[in-house]
């Protein structure tokens, strides 16, 4: 549906966005495996409630090893995050 697609577009701009504006306060949640602004990307990247402590844990030992103690920058971290949370909902 043409309808469908455009949602998409949207909820993906519009993650872009929330992503752009809170990078650095994300990627210190990521670091810690906890805090706000990874629990509010995670539900916006659609992880359950259930399942956002998996997630968490998963996006800290990735980030460790993905960024080797380095800052990561938007075009990178976001696709990481996307990627955990699709494992999450497998």
């Amino acid at each position: 549906c043409h309808c469908r697609m455009r949602l998409t577009r949207r909820r993906e701009k519009f993650l872009c966005s929330c992503f752009t504006i809170n990078h650095h306060n994300l990627q210190q949640d990521i670091a810690a495996g906890r805090g706000e602004y990874l629990a509010s990307m995670s539900v916006l990247l659609g992880v359950p409630e259930d399942r956002q402590q998996r997630f968490f844990s998963l996006a800290q030992a990735g980030y460790a090893h993905v960024s080797n103690g380095q800052t990561l920058d938007v075009a990178t971290l976001l696709p990481f995050l996307q990627n955990g949370a699709r494992a999450v909902l497998r």
